[in-house]
């Protein structure tokens, strides 16, 4: 068979009752949570496309092959199907992560912290560290982003492509990810935290439960509250003045990504999964 990979919950809502043998859909969020979260779905909606959706992905089980990206999204289906988790690829070598320049890498929306963004853009501007946002960002954030470029609070750089992103936050001190605590984000690893563990950086993150279980089983980030700017500033500039803890993180969260969240091995796990599934 040939197969068709689904991602987004959009597609998978189209595409359930298609029943296409060679169909899958690689979960990679929850589906309800996400679809309340888009702004085109009315408030009073939100709670019956949320029943709706979740009918949606029991039926799904009949017409398409499942794969998850995290364990815990086993709990929303009746059958068992196989997890590869998301993660990076890992580089050989990577440059040392260095003072003066937080990142964070990904779309910019009000849920994934956009404010807090700026707001921290703004405070570290004072201490002469850069935040250097790389991600598009929503209509009704970009022009916030625009105003905090102007003001020299952050250097936002708009999309790049996923391999260019990568090499450009090589080197830098910490990488933040200033996520809300939004039902979507609860069991789902931000994949930017593995991002900037591979390529040699520690990280600050909110207190999502898989980042701060990350944080703890790799000893390499800071966790801070839901909307603290000055708690994500304080550990931005925590490490932005100490060599030796920043670079003792960055070489545990280095080790502990290549052992433990690597698609060195996941990938080729994925495929064969993939390769067994189109042969049958």
């Amino acid at each position: 068979h040939d197969i068709i990979l689904l991602h987004s919950p959009d597609a998978v809502v189209a595409a359930v009752g298609i029943g296409h043998p060679g169909m899958v859909w690689d979960v990679h969020e929850d589906t309800a949570a996400a679809l309340a979260m888009r702004p085109w779905l009315p408030g009073p909606l939100v709670g019956p496309v949320g029943a709706a959706v979740r009918w949606l992905e029991r039926r799904s089980e009949g017409t398409h092959r499942i794969v998850l990206a995290e364990h815990a999204y086993a709990s929303r289906f009746s059958e068992p199907h196989p997890v590869v988790l998301n993660t990076p690829r890992v580089p050989d070598r990577v440059l040392p992560s260095g003072r003066g320049r937080a990142v964070y890498l990904g779309r910019v929306t009000h849920a994934r912290g956009g404010a807090e963004l700026i707001g921290l853009g703004r405070d570290l501007s004072r201490h002469d560290v850069t935040l250097d946002i790389i991600g598009n960002a929503d209509p009704d954030v970009s022009a916030l982003l625009e105003a905090a470029r102007a003001q020299g609070w952050v250097e936002w750089r708009g999309f790049m492509a996923n391999a260019q992103a990568l090499d450009a936050i090589e080197g830098a001190t910490v990488g933040v990810s200033l996520l809300h605590d939004q039902a979507n984000y609860r069991q789902s690893m931000p994949t930017k935290l593995l991002e900037y563990l591979a390529r040699g950086i520690p990280f600050v993150s909110t207190p999502l439960p898989l980042a701060v279980d990350l944080a703890e089983r790799s000893g390499a980030g800071i966790i801070v509250p839901f909307g603290d700017t000055r708690a994500a500033t304080d550990a931005v500039l925590t490490l932005h003045s100490d060599d030796d803890r920043r670079h003792g993180m960055a070489a545990a969260g280095r080790a502990w990504v290549k052992a433990e969240a690597n698609w060195a091995v996941d990938g080729p796990r994925f495929v064969d999964i993939l390769s067994d599934w189109a042969g049958g």
